[in-house]
């Protein structure tokens, strides 16, 4: 009897244990998580983050505000609402690239039971926006989209993408956290258009403008330039893309304007070959494919000199200063190691054959027949001199005859039986050098400091720096007029005269070109600081300090340009043509540059 009544009561027990037990699995709960969260900016530095609750008991509720800054972990704890209230105020910095991501959940206060967290809301600032949205085409099927990665903290990021005129497919790339870039595939000639936002939860930052291309061909790469012989230029590429109809070649011709499509060539070409027409210049290409009416991208551009390149050159004792060729023997002032004459017959292997001691500095040379004009000076207090030298034999100068200047020489011209002198601030000074010893006839004012002089028709063209260019009719050298001055905007540092044009070497100026009927005046820049000016038949060639030899095309004499340059390590001092050859002067001694077959 007793058996039984213990296993009644163990039964009882049981059926309560398992009552009480379908009780706690079945309960209702306190409810859902809290939903329909909206996140406000409502000052500088204040954001309100509301939310609705349906609570399924009648138990006072708690909301606990969990937040996160940047890449921080989630601080759960962040806040805790102890009523029913469905909003809350925070403080924060509003202009950061952080963001600021909330969620919520309700507590009970009876039983401690907690929903799950809601979703997430977050702040973008409009510093977190992604900037400089880029499409770059890696090959002829897919694209690079690529931009700057302002956000700190966001969950990612969304691409939107558009083809052509269709609608946006939105979210049509979703992208982990630090993105910054994704490869697309594309198809050929379909304009697309693209624009990306972080994003974290259900929050998102503004779009970044939006940029789009149309993908084309792959442009072809590594074009290099070779020279079979001095009048052909072969252009040689690779061929990168598939199914072009050809390939446009441009040309630049010096400083001028590309030539778009100087030349087409056929599919699959990678080599071209161009004649060249011009006895000299500088010549630049770049080559794209093509399709109907579709282009790729440029290759790289390939430049190259026909011609304009140092053949020969020589070392002098002194400091190059001045030069003048005749019967290819280049006569040179040499500073304090006096006059240099330099045999040139072999322009590739110029040698030193004479040499002549001249008091103190040498600065300046003129050679006509068989004689050198040589201006020197023997420093800032003393008169300069200008020397008669007998060259007949060139291995062998001997001096005939010296006179003082009035100042210091810086260039000298003759003219019939005449030396005109660029006597610095004393202007133009003119001696009589028919004899073998030279005697002073006057001096006049140039209206500046007289660095150059050239002589034309009877007039004497000076450059004076700062001031400009002075012109002095000397019909009677003896009684020399003042004309006119031509302003400079630069510093005339050289002149030439031909066919009723001045050409000036204009130091940050370039060339300038002023036509002596009309006054019309034009440039010609070098982008560097022009010195030294020769002229002959349809070029004009400007020493400049900066870049080298620059030869000028004014054949067409109102639309002058470049033709092409050669790039010198050193400054050019002085410029000579002679024959198919440009003979200048550096710090190093001679250069002998080709410019002509």
């Amino acid at each position: 009897m007793k058996s039984y009544i213990l296993i009644g009561i163990l039964l009882t027990a049981l059926g309560v244990m398992l009552i009480v037990g379908c009780d706690s699995i079945t309960a209702p709960g306190i409810g859902d998580s809290p939903y329909n969260l909206s996140l406000n900016k409502i000052s500088e530095d204040q954001l309100e983050i509301s939310w609705q609750y349906a609570k399924t008991v009648d138990d006072t509720i708690h909301f606990e505000i969990s937040r996160r800054v940047g890449e921080e972990n989630w601080d759960n704890s962040y806040y805790l609402i102890e009523n029913e209230q469905q909003w809350f105020i925070d403080n924060i910095q509003t202009d950061t690239h952080d963001v600021y991501a909330y969620r919520v959940r309700a507590t009970s206060i009876v039983t401690d039971e907690t929903t799950p967290f809601s979703e997430t809301v977050a702040y973008f600032s409009e510093q977190t926006t992604p900037t400089d949205l880029s499409i770059t085409q890696i090959n002829q099927d897919e694209v690079q989209v690529s931009w700057e990665d302002n956000a700190n903290g966001e969950d990612g990021y969304y691409v939107d993408k558009k083809v052509g005129e269709a609608e946006w497919e939105k979210r049509y790339k979703k992208l982990p956290s630090n993105s910054d870039n994704f490869i697309d595939p594309v198809d050929l000639f379909e304009t697309i258009h693209y624009r990306v936002y972080a994003y974290a939860g259900v929050s998102q930052s503004a779009y970044s403008d939006t940029t789009s291309m149309t993908p084309t061909l792959t442009a072809p790469s590594d074009l290099t330039l070779q020279k079979p012989d001095p009048n052909k230029i072969r252009l040689n590429w690779q061929d990168n893309s598939e199914g072009e109809e050809g390939f446009a070649i441009d040309k630049k011709v010096g400083k001028q304007d590309w030539i778009i499509e100087y030349a087409l060539v056929d599919s699959n070409s990678t080599t071209w070959l161009d004649n060249i027409t011009e006895h000299c210049g500088t010549f630049t290409y770049r080559v794209r494919a093509f399709y109907g009416e579709f282009y790729s991208a440029y290759s790289n551009e390939a430049q190259t000199n026909v011609r304009l390149e140092v053949i020969g050159s020589h070392t002098t004792p002194g400091v190059a200063s001045d030069i003048f060729v005749a019967n290819w023997h280049a006569y040179i002032a040499d500073y304090y190691d006096g006059l240099s004459v330099i045999n040139s017959m072999n322009p590739s292997n110029p040698s030193q054959t004479g040499s002549l001691d001249i008091v103190d500095r040498t600065i300046a040379v003129f050679v006509q027949d068989n004689f050198a004009y040589v201006a020197s000076h023997g420093g800032m207090n003393n008169p300069g001199a200008l020397s008669i030298v007998d060259i007949t034999n060139p291995s062998d100068p001997v001096i005939m005859g010296t006179t003082n200047t009035i100042d210091i020489p810086k260039d000298i011209h003759i003219y019939g039986d005449y030396a005109y002198v660029a006597d610095s601030e004393s202007g133009l000074s003119i001696m009589y050098v028919a004899t073998s010893v030279p005697s002073y006839i006057t001096t006049i004012g140039s209206g500046g400091n007289a660095r150059n002089v050239f002589v034309h028709q009877e007039k004497a063209y000076v450059a004076n720096g700062l001031d400009g260019v002075g012109v002095i009719d000397i019909y009677d050298p003896d009684n020399p007029v003042f004309v006119e001055q031509f302003s400079s905007s630069g510093l005339s540092n050289d002149v030439y005269v031909k066919d009723n044009h001045l050409f000036v070497a204009d130091g940050e100026q370039g060339l300038k070109i002023i036509n002596l009927t009309t006054r019309n005046t034009q440039y010609v820049q070098t982008d560097g600081f022009a010195y030294d000016v020769h002229v002959d038949d349809d070029f004009a060639y400007v020493a400049d300090l900066d870049h080298g030899l620059f030869v000028i095309d004014i054949s067409d004499i109102n639309n002058p340009y470049i033709l092409g340059w050669y790039e010198m390590d050193t400054e050019p001092t002085s410029l000579f043509n002679y024959g198919s050859y440009a003979f200048l002067t550096d710090a190093e001694g001679l250069k002998i540059i080709q410019i002509k077959p």
